[in-house]
């Protein structure tokens, strides 16, 4: 990653769940919600647990949540602190409420504590992006 960035990024740096990207000094970070919901169809491959499917039923909805918000015309963080401040409420309560899950599954609730860096509206034209 060093060979990439030889300095720090200036702006929202946007990857999948490599570790290898932790490396990189960046102003902010947010894990792909594409990524993230391939995951969670991965898992469900996988498990059939009732515990698990509740989960995976409230975490996407979560995500889709804040794809909408995000993509209205007129989206502005200031605009909507209400709702980005419940979205990210919703996602700590739903990561602290899954014990019960597999150790595996519970990877996908450990990432949800860090809301930062799986919902991280940034306005249109406001900072940088980069997708890894």
């Amino acid at each position: 990653m060093r060979k990439f960035f030889t300095e720090a990024f200036a702006g929202t740096l946007v990857s999948d769940f490599c570790g290898a990207y932790d490396s990189v000094a960046a102003e902010d970070r947010q894990y792909c919600l594409v990524h993230l919901l391939r995951e969670i169809e991965k898992v469900d491959e996988r498990n059939n647990d009732a515990e698990w499917r509740a989960f995976a039923k409230q975490l996407r909805r979560l995500v889709r949540d804040g794809i909408r918000l995000r993509k209205r015309a007129d989206f502005a963080p200031p605009k909507y602190p209400g709702r980005i401040r419940l979205i990210n409420r919703r996602l700590c309560a739903l990561a602290a409420d899954s014990s019960a899950l597999p150790p595996q599954e519970r990877r996908l609730a450990d990432l949800c504590v860090t809301t930062s860096r799986v919902w991280r509206p940034v306005a249109p034209g406001r900072g940088r992006s980069q997708i890894l």
